[in-house]
Formats: structure tokens, C-alpha cells, sequence
């Protein structure tokens, strides 16, 4: 945003998700989510997301900056999730759209858990949103429809 001539990789977060920042990661805090691993796309405007909500985190998190998210389609984070190992009780992915759009609509269950919150999704994924997607049963088994979204948090109304 500020260098136009850089790449998409080295962009740095737009002045809109800097100002969510201090939003998502109240967020975080007041939340039960204490992810055991953080898979984060290795792009500059994600490694600023992670920084920006990092105090939230369990300090033991595995945090593990992956190109390969950068980019991703939504069959390699679902292959990723299920090379997790069943010490992982919670993970959480830092990463892109159209691709985290496309894994929530693919893993939750439209008639479980937030439906507002999936329709929504169903519409637009805003800028620093927080989606919390439950899964029961090993991390080999999660699968398309097998999940629910419990909740949604943006840091601002959605610009449909």
C-alpha cells in the first residue's frame, strides 16, 4: 500500500488492517482460543498480523511462517490441517483471501453453529476478521461440511 512497485508478497499491512489490529487482538485475549500452533503465510502483511496479535497467544505456541500458504488453495491448508498431529487441540491459520474465505465455506457446516456468521462469510470475509471453526474428531478426518463455525468477529461492519 505504501510502496506501490513492491510485490504482493512484500506488501505491508493496508491502513485499514493496521487499525484492526488492536481490535483482534483484544479479541484474542478475551477469548478461550489458545492455539497450540500458528501456521502464518510467510507474506509481510500476515508476519505484521501475527506481531500485531501475538501478546493474545500462548507464549509456548509453535509458530511456524510458511510460503506455502502464501498463494494457497484451499485443498493444501485442508491437507495441511490434516497432517496435524492429535497433541494439536487448537490451531490457527494466518492467511489469505479468497483462500480463507474458501476453507471456512468448505470445512463449516452451513446449518451448524453461527449461521449468520457463515452467511456472512457466504457474502465477504472483511479485513481482520476472526473466524473460530470447530472440529470434533482427529485432525485426519476433517473434511468438507464436518465442522461449524462458532463465531465471527470483524473488527468493524462489513462492507458487503
Amino acid at each position: 500500500w505504501d510502496q506501490p512497485a513492491s510485490g504482493d508478497h512484500d506488501r505491508s499491512l493496508s491502513d485499514r488492517g493496521r487499525s484492526a489490529l488492536p481490535l483482534m487482538d483484544e479479541h484474542l485475549a478475551a477469548s478461550s482460543l489458545r492455539p497450540d500452533l500458528v501456521w502464518c503465510s510467510s507474506a509481510q502483511r500476515t508476519i505484521e498480523t501475527l506481531a500485531g496479535i501475538r501478546s493474545a497467544l500462548p507464549g509456548q505456541a509453535d509458530i511456524d511462517i510458511d510460503r506455502n500458504l502464501y498463494n494457497a488453495y484451499e485443498d493444501t491448508v485442508l491437507g495441511r490441517l490434516r497432517e496435524l498431529t492429535d497433541d494439536v487441540d487448537c490451531a490457527m491459520v494466518v492467511g489469505h483471501n479468497p483462500t480463507m474465505q474458501r476453507v471456512a465455506l468448505l470445512l463449516a457446516n452451513p446449518k451448524a453453529g453461527d449461521t449468520a456468521g457463515y452467511r456472512q462469510v457466504q457474502t465477504k470475509l472483511p479485513t481482520g476478521a476472526i473466524m473460530t471453526i470447530s472440529f470434533d474428531g482427529p485432525w485426519s478426518e476433517v473434511d468438507a461440511g464436518s465442522a461449524r463455525l462458532d463465531d465471527l468477529f470483524t473488527p468493524r461492519p462489513p462492507r458487503n
